[in-house]
């Protein structure tokens, strides 16, 4: 991919696929453990590479200035059934709270 097909892009946009493609390898690297599932190396090596080219990777460094929204935020999240690990409010807040 040529980098210079994003430069257009608004921030808001470009951090919001980032943070996309980040919840699809996190759904992976969460779910049942799988002998051949390499989600675990590809987390890691993804983790290493936001931190390289100095994306943000705490809602502060988004611009977050208090944890006063994440209740809200917390709250306007979906649960889907069906999933894994189905996630009350409570604790998509408490996740929330540690991506401050």
């Amino acid at each position: 991919m040529d980098p210079t097909y994003t430069y257009s892009v608004p921030a808001a946009q470009m951090i919001s696929g980032g943070f996309d493609t980040l919840s699809h390898i996190m759904e992976t690297y969460f779910s049942k453990p799988d002998e051949d599932n390499v989600s675990d190396d590809i987390m890691e090596a993804l983790a290493a590479f936001i931190r390289e080219i100095g994306l943000p990777s705490t809602l502060r460094e988004l611009g977050m200035e208090d944890e006063a929204g994440l209740k809200e935020i917390a709250d306007s999240c979906g649960i889907s059934a069906g999933s894994y690990k189905q996630l009350t409010h409570e604790e998509i807040l408490e996740i929330f709270k540690e991506c401050y």
